[in-house]
C-alpha cells in the first residue's frame, strides 16, 4: 500500500482552452484564485500495514469452543503477510476494521481462520475472501469493513451487532490472538480480557480531538492501565451480554496510544453508529459507487479543473477523496464534496502524471479510479509562408503582315496590344487548439506483521 500525503497547490498559468468534458484549463485570474487546500479528511491516507499492531494485554486463554464466531485473518500484501481479527457477521461475511483491509473492491488476499482457539489445531478451517466493502480507506474514523467470503462458513452462528446505543456502557470483553505485551510476540491461543467502559470526556483527557466521540467508544483501565487490546487484535470484536444474556458486538478493535497505558485506553469503532449502514451493505441494499478513470490534457504551468465522476446505483449523495499527484498539486473550490479538483503541474513539468480518487456514498468507499493528466509543451508558432509571385511573361511578338494603306490610318503605323499578364497567389494557415479530457498520524496499532500459520 502507498501512503498519500497532501500538498498545497499554487495556481499559475494562462487561459488556454475552454471547458471540455470533465476538464477546464484555467488562469490565475479565473476561478482557481478561490481554490483552497484539499481537506485532510478528503485525502486517501492508507498507512503502511506495519503500522497496525494488535494484542490482548492482561488477558487469559479462551476455552476451546468459546467464541467460535471470532476469526483470525491473514492479509497478503506486497510487503508481507499481516494479521487481524474479525467476527462472523453473516454466514459469508466477516466484520473487521477498515484499516485491516486495502479498500473496497474484489479481493482474494484475505484468509479467514475458524474452528479452534488454537491456531496450530488441525480443526482450523480456512475461507478465502472474494470482495471487501471498506467504510474508510484511511481507517479512522468509520473504522469498519465487511469481507465477503467465497463460500459460507458452516456450523458457526454469527455474532449479532447492537442496533442502538443502550449497551454502549458497562463491562465488555475483547479477544484476539495479538501480542501479550506492547511490542511482544503474538499468541497462538485466543486470549480474552474484560475492559470497562470509559466515558467520552474522560477518554478525551489525553486523546483530545483525536477521539471522534460520536463514532468511537473507549474501554480499559484509565487510571492503572494494564488491560487492553493491542498489536494483532485489530478488527476483532468488543462484545458483552444483552438483557437476555446473549452476546452482542458493540465495537471493533481500532486504535490507541501504545497498549494498556494508563490514561490511554483502547479506542473501538462504535457499532451502534453504523449498524444500519452495515446491515444495508450486507443485504445488498447498498452497493459501492463506481468511479470512472479520467484522462485530461493541459500545457506546461497551466492548471486544469477536473470533475470527478462516479455512478451510484442508489442515487446517494457522493463525496470524494483523492491521493497526491506525483508531479503536480491539487486544490479545490468544493471542500465539502471534492466533486471538482484543480490540478496544477509542477513548474516546468512536461509529461504524464496520475493521481487516484474514490467516492463514498455515506456507507462505504468505492473502488479506486485513476486520473491521468497529460502535460504538453507550448505549441510552436507556425509562420505564414511569404507568397511567391508568379513571374510575368515577356510579351511575345507575333509576325504581322506589312501594314496596308488604310484610309483611317493617316500614318499607317498602329501599335500592337500588350499581351503580357501578372498573377499573385496567397496561402492561409488555420491553427486549432484542442484541450481533451474525460471525465495517520494515528497509531492504529491493531494489525500485526507475520503469521503463525
Amino acid at each position: 500500500m502507498t501512503t498519500f500525503l497532501r500538498r498545497r497547490a499554487r495556481v499559475a498559468g494562462a487561459l488556454l482552452a475552454a471547458m471540455v468534458t470533465g476538464a477546464t484549463v484555467i488562469s490565475t485570474a479565473g476561478t482557481a484564485a478561490a481554490a483552497e487546500e484539499v481537506p485532510e479528511q478528503a485525502l486517501i491516507t492508507q498507512s503502511s500495514p506495519g503500522d497496525f499492531e494488535t494484542r490482548i494485554v492482561g488477558g487469559t486463554e479462551v476455552d476451546e469452543g468459546d467464541y467460535p464466531f471470532i476469526a483470525f485473518l491473514t492479509i497478503d500484501t506486497p510487503e508481507g503477510t499481516f494479521a487481524c481479527g474479525g467476527s462472523l457477521y453473516a454466514e459469508d461475511l466477516v466484520l473487521t476494521a477498515a484499516h485491516c483491509v486495502n479498500g473496497t473492491g474484489p479481493d482474494t488476499s484475505i484468509t479467514a481462520h475458524f474452528g479452534s482457539v488454537d491456531l496450530n489445531s488441525p480443526d482450523i478451517v480456512t475461507y478465502q475472501s472474494e470482495f471487501v466493502y471498506s467504510a474508510n480507506i484511511s481507517g479512522i474514523p468509520n473504522d469498519w469493513a465487511l469481507v465477503r467470503l467465497s463460500e459460507p462458513v458452516e456450523g458457526i452462528d454469527p455474532l449479532p451487532v447492537v442496533t442502538d446505543d443502550s449497551l454502549d456502557e458497562g463491562t465488555f470483553t475483547v479477544a484476539g490472538w495479538g501480542a501479550t505485551s506492547e511490542g511482544g510476540e503474538s499468541s497462538d491461543v485466543l486470549l480474552e480480557v474484560e475492559v470497562p467502559f470509559i466515558d467520552d470526556a474522560t477518554c478525551a483527557t489525553n486523546y483530545g480531538d483525536s477521539l471522534t466521540a460520536d463514532v468511537e467508544i473507549c474501554a480499559g483501565d484509565f487510571e492503572e492501565g494494564g488491560i487492553d487490546s493491542c498489536q494483532g487484535d485489530s478488527g476483532g470484536p468488543l462484545f458483552r451480554e444483552d438483557d437476555n444474556g446473549e452476546l452482542v458486538q458493540v465495537g471493533v478493535v481500532s486504535w490507541g496510544e501504545g497498549c494498556a497505558q494508563a490514561g490511554f485506553p483502547g479506542i473501538y469503532t462504535q457499532l451502534s453508529a453504523f449498524s444500519d449502514n452495515i446491515a444495508a451493505v450486507a443485504a445488498g441494499e447498498n452497493t459501492p459507487a463506481e468511479p470512472q478513470d479520467i484522462a485530461v490534457e493541459t500545457t506546461i504551468d497551466t492548471p486544469v479543473e477536473i470533475a470527478l465522476v462516479a455512478e451510484d446505483a442508489e442515487g446517494d449523495d457522493l463525496t470524494f477523496k483523492v491521493s497526491e499527484a506525483t508531479n503536480g498539486t491539487l486544490t479545490t473550490e468544493d471542500p465539502e464534496t471534492l466533486a471538482t479538483v484543480i490540478y496544477t503541474p509542477a513548474e516546468g513539468f512536461e509529461g504524464e502524471d496520475t493521481f487516484q480518487y474514490l467516492a463514498n456514498d455515506g456507507n462505504t468507499d468505492s473502488p479506486v479510479a485513476t486520473v491521468t493528466v497529460t502535460v504538453e509543451g507550448e505549441a510552436e508558432p507556425t509562420e505564414t509562408p511569404t507568397p511567391t509571385p508568379t513571374p510575368t511573361e515577356e510579351p511575345t511578338e507575333e509576325p504581322t503582315e506589312e501594314p496596308t494603306d488604310d484610309p483611317g490610318d493617316d500614318d499607317g503605323d498602329e501599335e500592337l496590344p500588350d499581351t503580357g499578364s501578372s498573377t499573385t497567389t496567397g496561402a492561409t494557415l488555420a491553427l486549432l487548439l484542442v484541450a481533451g479530457g474525460a471525465g495517520l498520524a494515528f497509531a492504529a496499532r491493531r494489525r500485526s506483521a507475520g503469521s503463525t500459520l
